[in-house]
């Protein structure tokens, strides 16, 4: 009775794998298209301001960036990991969260006229925040609206937005270099992309889903406001650890630097939003399976761990090889000395693969507070090395502080999933995985010339390379190769 028992949890963990699968291939593609946008959207804008002013352009972002924890305040995931068990009051945890939006928001706007009139800001410079300031509100509020999608498992509706967002801001962009209309008018062109997803977002959801209405409920406010805070606290630490470096640099260095080092470190971050896009697919399903079946969360954990390990792996080997052909590919010529901080930002690829998954891991079964203690050993490891090399080795002290930093990450968030969650075989599912990067290496090498034809050839070899070995090596076991043609064929 036991083993048959036991067979039929690990057939349903096996069926669950299986959807999970499914769904993350679909927003995977589409998110890695969508990466390349985006990539080209940086390249863009990039090589329209040179790199002096792309500096000033990374330095207003980074200020921008540092208001999305403060705007979303980690409410988003708390609607998502809710309405995934209680869809019956979905309108109601939506309507408080654009309450709480609102509110945040003019907060917000009069902290930012405030503070830049005080510190007598260039008037050109305070209106760019001003405009990227409004860009981060409208996101804001879609992502309230992303939170149905992804609560419904309906990502088919945010992944056709988000092209489209991106189709839009890159032809805004296009016309704006065209027309050589400035760095203001880059600011006013993303604002404009941004409020019209976040109007079609709204759209959809009121189409397909329900009518948002707001109608204030202090009850459900206060919920996601204890609920959401320590996931506000990490997202806004996090944003730090990812900018801390922005603001060090210019400091001590200036924006050349600052765009040195924020080339390389937009094309990794741009990246690994294909992690984060598959694990949030699943993120309803894990919150589910940790009420539900703790084997099941445990299964679908280390099965996707694994996947992330082997997928994140081989673009870590391509871009390290081909640093220089990819930075002067892109963005050109006098942006080639940054090519040295793309190998070395490029180490954190596949901790930052598997941390995205640790940490909504962690958050599915209500541990969220677990990942602030990770992200402040992150901030203070990433800020104390840069107070220490930034001030002699400019932006590849900043690179290999930043690399050290998400290493302490992934370090933490191991532990605690492995404390609160299973503790996976890592040696076991790793070392295949490394002698197929091993081989990979040796077969991109040798075409390594410099030239076109040679990058074309060397990737393509390399790929091969890695696939073959896998199959040699059986690092998929036949269950989960049948796992993944179960999703692929609909079948789960």
């Amino acid at each position: 009775m036991m083993n048959l028992t036991q067979h039929e949890s690990h057939s349903e963990s096996a069926a669950l794998v299986a959807r999970i699968v499914r769904n993350s291939l679909f927003v995977f593609l589409a998110r890695a298209l969508e990466t390349l946008i985006r990539i080209v959207l940086v390249a863009i804008t990039a090589r329209y301001l040179g790199v002096e002013l792309f500096g000033e352009f990374a330095f207003i972002m980074a200020i921008a960036a540092l208001l999305i924890p403060i705007l979303d305040f980690g409410v988003e995931r708390i609607i998502v990991r809710e309405i995934s068990i209680d869809i019956a009051n979905a309108d109601k945890y939506v309507s408080s969260a654009l309450i709480l939006r609102m509110v945040f928001s003019i907060v917000l706007i009069l902290a930012i006229i405030t503070v830049t009139h005080m510190l007598h800001w260039d008037q050109r410079m305070a209106l760019a925040l001003f405009v990227a300031t409004c860009s981060q509100i409208f996101l804001a509020f879609g992502i309230v609206f992303l939170g149905v999608f992804r609560s419904f498992e309906r990502m088919e509706y945010d992944i056709l937005l988000s092209f489209f967002h991106q189709l839009i801001k890159l032809t805004s962009i296009v016309v704006v270099v065209a027309y050589d209309l400035g760095l203001l008018s880059i600011f006013l062109a993303m604002a404009l992309a941004d409020l019209s997803k976040t109007v079609l977002q709204a759209i959809t959801v009121s189409l397909k889903f329900f009518r948002p209405r707001l109608i204030l409920n202090l009850n459900y406010c206060k919920l996601l406001l204890k609920e959401a805070y320590p996931i506000a606290i990490f997202a806004f630490l996090a944003m730090m650890s990812f900018k801390v470096d922005v603001f060090i640099l210019k400091y001590f260095r200036g924006p050349v630097e600052i765009s040195l080092f924020e080339i390389p470190h937009r094309i990794i971050m741009q990246i690994q939003i294909l992690s984060m896009s598959i694990v949030i697919a699943l993120f309803p399903l894990l919150s589910r399976l940790a009420k539900s079946s703790r084997s099941s969360l445990e299964y679908a954990y280390e099965k996707v761990f694994k996947v992330l390990l082997n997928l994140s792996l081989p673009i870590t080997i391509l871009i390290i090889i081909w640093a220089k052909e990819i930075i002067i590919a892109v963005f050109g010529k006098e942006y080639l000395d940054a090519s040295l901080a793309l190998q070395i930002l490029v180490g954190t690829l596949s901790s930052l693969f598997l941390t995205s998954l640790m940490n909504f891991t962690l958050i599915s079964i209500g541990k969220q507070t677990l990942t602030i203690v990770s992200i402040v050993i992150c901030f203070c490891v990433n800020l104390l090395l840069d107070l220490l090399l930034v001030p002699k080795y400019g932006y590849l002290g900043a690179s290999v502080g930043t690399l050290a930093a998400y290493l302490c990450f992934f370090c933490t968030a191991l532990y605690f999933t492995s404390k609160n969650v299973c503790n996976i075989p890592i040696i076991s599912i790793a070392y295949k995985t490394i002698v197929c990067g091993i081989i990979m290496i040796l077969g991109c090498i040798t075409f390594k010339s410099g030239t076109l034809l040679s990058f074309v050839v060397g990737v393509t070899t390399g790929i091969l390379c890695y696939v073959f070995t896998m199959i040699a090596l059986k690092t998929f076991t036949t269950e989960e190769l049948n796992l993944f043609k179960r999703a692929i064929t609909n079948r789960a």
